[in-house]
């Protein structure tokens, strides 16, 4: 099935942990599970969720990368609970799962949680894994 446009959210501990660094304008090749229902990131459309560690994934989505944004969520210094941190994006050129550094403040903790990534000229196929997707 071919696709205009479609949003993929991708965890930073995912990429940190065995993903490659990506940027507007790559192709990428990524194994995904479909959202269920309406699902909302900072206040963007999710249709799809990379997915290589925890679930089955059920499509392989290869996509030209046009915008990316990282989810920060500012967490209270007493406590890392992501159901009441504050969540917002920011537009960013390329992502490689540390960008929590960049986005430091003495006052706050302040982690990069995952990304929006959204896509052009997408194909969406079943999970098919013998193909080479980009992780490691």
């Amino acid at each position: 099935m071919k696709l205009d446009t479609c949003n993929i959210y991708y965890e930073a501990w995912q990429i940190q942990c065995c993903g490659k660094p990506f940027k507007i304008g790559d192709r990428v090749l990524w194994s995904c599970i479909q959202t269920q229902g309406e699902d909302y990131t900072c206040g963007h459309k999710i249709d799809f969720y990379e997915e290589h560690h925890y679930h089955t994934p059920t499509h392989t989505i290869e996509g030209t990368i046009t915008e990316i944004y990282a989810e920060i969520a500012v967490f209270k210094i007493s406590k890392l609970d992501y159901d009441s941190a504050l969540k917002f994006p920011i537009s960013i050129l390329k992502a490689d799962g540390f960008e929590s550094d960049e986005f430091r403040h003495k006052e706050e903790n302040r982690y990069c949680i995952g990304y929006v990534v959204s896509m052009k000229d997408v194909e969406v196929s079943d999970y098919d894994e013998k193909l080479k997707y980009d992780y490691d």
